[in-house]
């Protein structure tokens, strides 16, 4: 027979439980007057269970789920609530019907603080992760890295790709910041060779260092020396690729060590006694012209002819204007990256400013612009005023006559004037009236003419 004694000890069996797991538990009965109130709860609110029970729970909480409940009869899974700064709770909540009756709520509280944390730091670790990611695909040389729509471009990136599997070595020329060390990279990797990519500024090795930095030195072999002595370029470049960039640069009695290096397959560190075989790649890039300077004697021809085995001419950016606003885009994506959300569009005008200049520092100078533009920008939108100012000052633009009417384009220009100079006068508009040689009431018009924001500056 079922006694008071036997409920009495299940009751506490079932307190015991409740207070045991790691979630709030509530429950009310129909009037909202709580009712139980377990430990987990008291810890995660603070609120002491003497406190509370008797009372009504929305006295505690004004947007208790269990008022909700109480009124519709309806259960909640996986409610999100912050009852304060800094803390993340999910409620499971349901009403207590007995017999057709309803009776109360019960709900489940359980506190994921922690998850929400760990979740917010998984996040900047995968955004970061995408961020390596990329700059290791940039840094090991990709193929994607290296898309164009122009043929001259698509022609050297299939000289490349053909050129890569094998040893032969390989001259990049081309201007300043077209990207030959991008496309160095990229033939590195298609390579397949286990050795590393060794890059090597060949205008910033002293003189007196360059037997040191290509070859190496033994211990003690000069004052100064690393007392284990130090691998050169050739060694840490063994079985993979030696980037020699700006080779034009070396001087005559250095292009000969390297040709016999080159030849020979083997090299001897200062102050060594032994050779050592290198099994080296030699891709070497200039922005120079060496036939004229093998003409005027300043190049070694038999280096000319051991480095041009495979010659690959980048063309500058001026001569790939189809390529110039996906590039753009590129970087300002990349760019951006800090800004959450940023996603930047180019108007009709400066599409056509940006394709006329000449970019004479190339893809570089195209990058350095975005990065510019992204900083300075107060818009999704990239206008002509947008865009640095030395870009606008070199490059002319002419409007189609059937497009655009005389007025229309003056008042452009017009509006363009006064939009640089307040930005040069930080919004100052006594101080841009003088420079524009108007007076101030006439700027002031204009301004609301043009709806040109003064706060922007």
């Amino acid at each position: 027979m079922y006694s008071y004694e036997d409920e009495e000890n299940m009751i506490k069996i079932v307190d015991s439980l409740l207070n045991n797991l790691q979630e709030a538990i509530c429950i009310t009965d129909k009037n909202c007057i709580v009712k139980y109130w377990n430990k987990y709860a008291e810890e995660l609110y603070n609120i002491d269970r003497k406190e509370i029970v008797g009372k009504r729970i929305d006295s505690f909480f004004s947007n208790a789920i269990a008022i909700e409940v109480a009124k519709n009869k309806k259960i909640y899974r996986d409610v999100y609530h912050s009852p304060r700064e800094g803390s993340h709770i999910i409620i499971n909540a349901a009403p207590i019907i007995i017999d057709s009756e309803f009776k109360g709520v019960i709900s489940t509280e359980k506190d994921i603080s922690d998850i929400r944390s760990i979740n917010e730091e998984l996040e900047k670790i995968k955004e970061r992760a995408e961020f390596l990611e990329e700059e290791i695909m940039r840094l090991t040389g990709s193929w994607n890295s290296i898309q164009s729509k122009n043929k001259k471009m698509q022609t050297m990136i299939e000289i490349a790709k053909r050129a890569a599997p094998t040893t032969a070595s390989i001259l990049i020329t081309g201007e300043s910041g077209t990207g030959k060390e991008v496309f160095a990279r990229a033939i590195h990797e298609q390579s397949k060779v286990k050795g590393s990519f060794i890059p090597v500024n060949c205008s910033a090795i002293p003189n007196d260092l360059f037997e040191s930095e290509f070859f190496g030195y033994d211990k003690g072999a000069f004052t100064g020396a690393n007392i284990s002595g130090k691998k050169g370029f050739f060694e840490m470049a063994k079985d993979g690729t030696l980037f020699l960039d700006e080779i034009a640069d070396l001087p005559l009695f250095m292009q000969s060590k390297l040709l016999r290096a080159l030849e020979d397959k083997q090299i001897k560190r200062v102050g060594a006694e032994k050779y050592i075989d290198i099994n080296t790649r030699i891709i070497a890039a200039t922005n120079k012209c060496l036939e004229k300077l093998v003409e005027e004697g300043k190049f070694r021809e038999d280096l000319y002819y051991r480095l041009n085995v495979i010659r690959i001419k980048l063309p500058p950016l001026r001569e790939r204007k189809e390529d110039i606003i996906p590039l753009l885009e590129q970087f300002l994506k990349e760019a951006a990256k800090g800004k959450k959300g940023a996603k930047f569009k180019l108007d009709k005008e400066t599409v056509k400013i940006l394709t006329k200049y000449s970019w004479k520092g190339n893809i570089r100078e195209l990058k350095n612009a975005a990065e510019q533009i992204v900083i300075l920008s107060s818009s999704d939108v990239i206008r002509r005023e947008d865009l640095p100012e030395y870009i606008l000052k070199n490059t002319e633009i002419y409007y189609d006559n059937d497009k655009k009417t005389l007025r229309d384009a003056l008042c452009e220009y017009e509006k363009s004037m006064i939009v640089n100079t307040l930005k040069n006068t930080d919004g100052n508009i006594a101080k841009a009236a003088k420079i524009l040689g108007i007076p101030r009431s006439t700027l002031h018009y204009k301004i609301n003419t043009y709806k040109i924001d003064v706060s922007n500056f």
